[in-house]
């Protein structure tokens, strides 16, 4: 899907929002899709918690989708701060880069968008998708970014007046924006609104043209969809956003044509406003020192003072003056000062929760000592005002039923409790519950601080005949016009404790806030929670007459519908309804179930001009004048680090300012691997003597002239350890490091006793220690932080005797006699002087991709650090997930200690399994679509795949197939691999193997550079041989024709 984003702000005048009253702040998105399939998202952020917002999809074959309350764009009662209304989110996830624009809720499905809001059309479906946004040019200025031609003529143009600067009524401007990101503004078009629409009719069909960068372009627009909005309270504005089919240029595309014009016309609907927010309290010192809070009071909607679920219930006790249906009981919180002062008053207790931090709980010490004395003088006082002789003692910790996280089930709930004394008692064993195993292990798995603080509810306990749970969303599928109703009859704990199979009510509603019931699930009910009139409650049955009917009626499960829809009016936070019979009661809560070279896209030949293959290959290539980057990194290496701080922020920031010395590191490496590939491109050419196509005899004639290439880095990894391999044999250590553990054989090699075979071993860590299998990836340790993974290879080679193979010297004489292409005398002085520069094109590419990785490795050194900081802090539980947020989301989580963001890191964990599992096109036209994965059943030895030959020669061996890193472990001496790709990871392997075939790769890839170097057999490109080839098949290898055969075991 391509899309757009447009980010817009300010109003008359660009006045500050907080200066203006009419200020705006809005996002807007589109998209289209091959299909067909288009979309138009836009919310626009208004004063009074009020929105905007513009919503369309089309669907082929199925039809229009808008926001129900369309053409009218009003939503009211928005949070005020984020990019959300009526179901639409936009979420920026890195700025200036990366949007999440995300919908669940209801849609008007029609043929055609509805025109007039008095007139009920088409039908309300659940509509719900989730994209990424990213953006492919870098920020600019639509207003300010302007081609001087363009705005010189309207200048030109526009009369001298005042509003000279402000109003440039001739001003015709635009951009165009290709493929890699370059912007271009437009210097001139032809397009005369006058013509197109000024009096209100818009043509269907037109024609433009106009220049940019020097270019004409001729744009034809064809209208296939149009939809109508209108902007502000009274109707202000009307906007026509129409889907237009586009040919520019002769290329057929995708857009949107937006009619913006004044309206006249007035609004027919009602006057509308957001419900008044409450404000939050201004809590003073003295506030802080309260010790107990009458939920009636303003201040105890602070959830600094009382925790979230306290808070909620004032939220709800203010609304019971509104008219509403439903009553709050009484009650009163005991802050989270009475908490610190327990604390104060018992330093035993502090002691243990900084020992917590380290070890596991200590939730039973709060019940061993005396509640503080002006704590339960506080919460006598309270119980003075209030009748009851029953309460409910309910925990209300910092972070408990918040947005982000809902404790649901890790605190203590005391029902039934009677008088002061069993009061102060449940008040102690709700704060014992904070330090419980459950609840401390759930803060450490959300990456929140271990010792934490709560305030306790207490409020007068209903004597409930039916209670439950109400669910404002359907808690399964989202769907935001069914709610779910789980109720059983006596009080709410057997629903929510999963003791009793509660009945089960779904509600459907609409969106002018009506509702019925659409079906009843009957629970088998037999049992139910009860208070006793001594205090507690206790477990009955429940009469089988009772539980063979629904506990609840149809009109009162409506009923509470109508109060959740109200409820949720008042908030733009979902709610939780805890409902009771007879009486309507609530609490707040919340449940959360919450690739490449020209050849290798060719399967067996490249049709393509050489010219146009030279300028694809050298533009914008610097062919000599790159060598200084090489060198200057290296010299920056030298003595390159990155400081250590001893907490995560400074940490952080270290990172953060050092990244861009990664950047330049990769930038660098890009520049080296563009200049060998071009040098590569003019040995072909001349190799093919400008022929129209390139074929597998060109590619493996080239082959001859990259066998050996001087101080290739990657080649150097298997040749230093044959060395120390070697020298181990001369101490006389081989059966000594066989027989040992690959822990102690490490251990051994890097201690004093390994002697100058130790010496060698941190030399090969000195040169080599930063590279190891998938080396970019921040995550997988180097060969320097874990220098186990080289030591088994190292037991390996040593095992099986593959020691010391022979490698031929390159002599250009000799390659050229081996070539079977047709050469000319010109041609063969061309490739000699050609031939060093592409040989030493690929020595620096490696050197340089070594220089990059060993910058990387300082900064994968240093996330890892910074991980084992945050775990230290309690805001990561473990170092591990880390690697699986942004760099920018690693910032927000340390000023935020957000839990959904620590959420989302072990899901991303948890799914990476399967993502790596997948495999791809090497070239993706559109949405990357994964390839089948699995082993193709071919019997006999009719099966034989071809591929580029890149390292002559010809073996027959076993085939070990690797599809996972984790199994190169596996790897055997004499055996030929078969893998999708290689890295320098792989190198430690070479000397083992008897020949290599990739899916991926070309003549100067990684595996081709070093497998000539060690004189193996080895085709790439050799597409699905991991599906084809199962470890343990004959295959026999030819390197010279590019073939893979496997052989019938009989023969």
């Amino acid at each position: 899907m391509y899309l757009l984003v447009k980010l817009q702000q300010g109003g008359k005048r660009r006045k500050r929002e907080k200066d203006a009253p009419m200020a705006l702040d809005s996002a807007y998105f589109n998209g289209f899709a091959p299909d067909g399939t288009s979309v138009v998202t836009r919310i626009c952020r208004r004063h009074g918690r009020r929105a905007e917002i513009w919503f369309i999809l089309h669907v082929p074959g199925v039809g229009v989708l808008q926001a129900p309350q369309h053409p009218d764009t009003a939503v009211f009662n928005t949070d005020g701060k984020t990019f959300s209304a009526a179901g639409l989110h936009f979420e920026p996830v890195e700025a200036m880069r990366t949007w999440k624009v995300q919908f669940n809720g209801l849609m008007r499905l029609t043929e055609s968008p509805r025109t007039d809001v008095t007139k009920e059309e088409g039908r309300l479906v659940h509509v719900r998708f989730s994209f990424m946004w990213s953006a492919y040019t870098l920020p600019f200025n639509f207003d300010t970014d302007i081609h001087p031609r363009a705005i010189a003529r309207a200048m030109a143009i526009e009369k001298w007046n005042k509003q000279f600067f402000q109003d440039l009524r001739s001003l015709r401007t635009g951009y165009v924006f290709t493929p890699n990101g370059t912007m271009e503004a437009v210097s001139e078009v032809d397009l005369v609104l006058s013509s197109i629409g000024e009096d209100g009719t818009m043509p269907d069909n037109y024609s433009f043209s106009f220049v940019a960068g020097g270019k004409k372009y001729h744009v034809q627009v064809e209208i296939y969809c149009q939809s109508t909005w209108y902007n502000g309270l009274q109707w202000e504005s009307r906007v026509h956003e129409r889907l237009a089919n586009f040919t520019v240029n002769g290329l057929k595309g995708w857009g949107v044509c937006e009619f913006n014009y004044k309206n006249t016309t007035g609004c027919p609907l009602p006057p509308r406003e957001s419900r008044p927010q409450q404000p939050l309290p201004d809590i003073t010192s003295t506030h802080r020192k309260l010790l107990t809070l009458s939920l009636s009071s303003p201040v105890c909607r602070s959830t600094e003072l009382v925790g979230g679920k306290g808070s909620s219930l004032v939220t709800l006790t203010a609304l019971q003056s509104e008219g509403t249906m439903f009553k709050v009981p009484s009650g009163f919180c005991v802050t989270m000062a009475a908490m610190e002062l327990q604390l104060k008053l018992h330093p035993t207790l502090k002691s243990k929760l900084e020992e917590l931090k380290q070890v596991s709980c200590v939730g039973d010490m709060f019940t061993s000592v005396a509640l503080a004395p002006d704590v339960r003088e506080a919460i006598r006082a309270e119980l003075d005002n209030l009748s009851d002789s029953q309460f409910a003692v309910r925990s209300s910790a910092i972070g408990e039923d918040t947005e982000e996280m809902s404790a649901a089930g890790q605190m203590t709930t005391e029902l039934g409790v009677r008088g002061l004394d069993q009061i102060c008692d449940s008040v102690q064993k709700c704060w014992a519950s904070l330090y419980g195993f459950p609840a401390v292990q759930y803060r450490r798995q959300h990456g929140q601080p271990v010792v934490s603080s709560m305030a306790v509810v207490v409020q007068e306990m209903v004597p409930a005949e039916v209670a439950g749970v109400l669910f404002t969303q359907h808690p399964v599928t989202g769907h935001p016009g069914k709610m779910v109703i789980n109720a059983n009859y006596g009080l709410g704990e057997s629903v929510v404790s999963g003791d009793s199979h509660p009945d089960t009510i779904t509600l459907s509603g609409g969106v002018d806030g009506t509702c019925q019931v659409e079906g009843v699930d009957l629970g088998s009910k037999t049992q139910q929670v009860v208070p006793l009139d001594g205090g507690g409650t206790a477990v009955q049955e429940v009469a089988s007459a009772q539980s063979e009917k629904c506990c609840l009626s149809d009109d009162t499960a409506v009923q509470l519908g109508h109060i959740a829809v109200k409820n949720i009016a008042a908030s733009v936070l979902s709610r939780k309804c805890q409902p009771y019979f007879k009486k309507m009661g609530l609490c707040l809560g919340h449940m959360f179930i919450n690739m490449h070279n020209v050849a290798e896209i060719y399967e067996h030949h490249v049709a393509i001009a050489d010219k146009r293959v030279a300028e694809m290959s050298l533009v914008g290539r610097h062919l000599y004048t790159s060598k200084h980057k090489i060198h200057r990194l290296e010299q920056t290496l030298t003595t390159y680090t990155i400081c250590r701080h001893d907490n995560a922020m400074a940490m952080y920031q270290e990172i953060n300012e050092r990244l861009p010395d990664c950047y330049q590191a990769w930038a660098d490496h890009m520049s080296y691997g563009a200049r060998s590939a071009a040098w590569s491109t003019v040995l072909m050419m001349v190799l093919s003597r400008g022929a129209r196509e390139w074929t597998m005899q060109h590619f493996s004639d080239m082959a001859h002239f990259y066998v050996n290439c001087e101080q290739v880095t990657s080649a150097d990894v298997p040749d230093a350890l044959e060395k120390l391999a070697v020298k181990l044999i001369e101490e006389g250590h081989k059966d000594r490091l066989i027989a040992m553990s690959p822990q102690d054989a490490t251990t051994w090699l890097l201690g004093a006793d390994s002697g100058s075979s130790g010496q060698l071993f941190q030399t090969f860590l000195d040169l080599h220690g930063h590279r190891c299998l998938r080396e970019a990836e921040l995550r997988e340790m180097s060969w320097r932080a874990a220098p186990t993974k080289v030591v088994l290879t190292i037991q390996t080679m040593l095992r099986n005797n593959q020691i010391a193979s022979v490698k031929e010297s390159f002599n250009f004489d000799e390659a050229v006699k081996k070539i079977k292409s047709p050469i000319t005398m010109a041609g063969k002085y061309i490739l000699k002087w050609t031939l060093p520069y592409a040989r030493q094109g690929v020595m620096e590419r490696e050197q340089s991709k070594s220089a990059a990785v060993k910058m990387a490795d300082h900064f994968k050194q240093a996330y890892w650090y910074l991980a084992s900081l945050m775990v230290a802090e309690g805001r990561l539980p473990e170092e591990d997930l880390l690697f699986f947020l942004t760099h920018q989301e690693i910032g927000t989580l340390l000023h935020s200690r957000s839990a959904v963001l620590v959420a989302k890191a072990l899901r991303r964990r948890r799914i990476l399994p399967k993502q790596m599992s997948l495999k791809f096109p090497e070239i993706c036209r559109g949405h990357p679509e994964p390839i089948e994965v699995g082993v193709l059943n071919v019997s006999g030895s009719d099966l034989m795949l071809k591929g580029m030959p890149v390292s002559h020669g010809t073996v027959t061996a076993p085939a070990r197939v690797v599809t996972r890193l984790e199994d190169a472990g596996t790897i055997q001496a004499g055996e030929i691999l078969i893998v999708q790709s290689t890295d320098i990871g792989w190198s430690p392997y070479f000397p083992l193997l008897s020949g290599l075939v990739t899916e991926l790769g070309g003549l100067i890839s990684h595996g081709a550079v070093v497998a000539r170097e060690y004189g193996l057999p080895c085709v790439v490109s050799v597409k699905n041989a991991t599906a084809m080839f199962q470890t343990g098949d004959m295959v026999l290898l030819n390197g010279t024709e590019g073939s893979v055969r496997k052989l019938n075991p009989d023969n």
